[in-house]
């Protein structure tokens, strides 16, 4: 049976995490661009189908905004929405992605929840 995952708990992922499929069927959270209606364009550069089938607002397509989407990963490259925030044009979106890389490595993953190693 699969572990039951902590209510408040999303890991931060980009299109290249997402692509790993070890996400699936998870909430996560991932940041950046909706570039088109249904597509997000990651912190990595990754394009990510959006399903907002389940969104209560419809996404603006705006690329110079930034957006947090919060939704359940289906696969490697689409990720089921259920909840999205406007995160403004300033931020830094590489410095996110790299963000994303410090609570992947061994180094730094002790200081990150990360529900999917356990850490």
């Amino acid at each position: 049976m699969a572990e039951q995952q902590e209510d408040g708990a999303y890991p931060r992922v980009n299109g290249a995490l997402l692509q790993t499929q070890q996400y699936n069927g998870m909430i996560v959270s991932a940041v950046g661009k909706v570039v088109g209606p249904n597509t997000l364009q990651a912190a990595d550069g990754t394009s990510i189908t959006l399903d907002t089938d389940n969104i209560a607002e419809s996404l603006v397509v705006d690329p110079d905004m930034c957006v947090e989407i919060i939704g359940s990963a289906q696969d490697a490259t689409t990720i089921m929405a259920f909840i999205s925030r406007s995160l403004g044009s300033d931020m830094d979106l590489e410095l996110y992605n790299k963000m994303i890389a410090m609570q992947q490595s061994p180094q730094y993953c002790r200081y990150f929840q990360n529900p999917v190693s356990g850490n």
